[in-house]
């Protein structure tokens, strides 16, 4: 199990403490589950590799019974990416900090 805890000033005057704790390795044919945690709210992931054409792909699909909230996302250096609306309108997310962090721990 990994966990992660970066800061992150999404105001000039509040600060939300970040965390992401792999429970089950993603590997191809096993889908993999981290939960995110952001200030008190934590929000659970299912985490599935994916074919790309550049940086390394993933299917992340959130645990909800409201429907299907599901995100491409790409892990390329600068380059990375997410579908989700926070990286659409900020340009950074949970996701892509969360994945690439797992990643460069050697976890995914």
């Amino acid at each position: 199990m990994s966990t992660l805890t970066q800061h992150w000033l999404p105001t000039k005057s509040r600060r939300l403490e970040r965390s992401i704790r792999l429970t089950v390795a993603p590997a191809p044919g096993r889908v993999g589950i981290v939960f995110i945690s952001t200030g008190k709210e934590q929000t659970g992931y299912y985490v599935q590799p994916i074919a790309n054409d550049f940086g390394t792909a993933y299917l992340v699909e959130k645990f909800s019974t409201q429907g299907r909230e599901q995100y491409h996302v790409c892990l390329d250096g600068p380059r990375s990416s997410c579908e989700c609306p926070g990286f659409l309108h900020l340009g950074r997310c949970k996701h892509v900090s969360g994945l690439q962090q797992l990643r460069d721990e050697g976890k995914l």
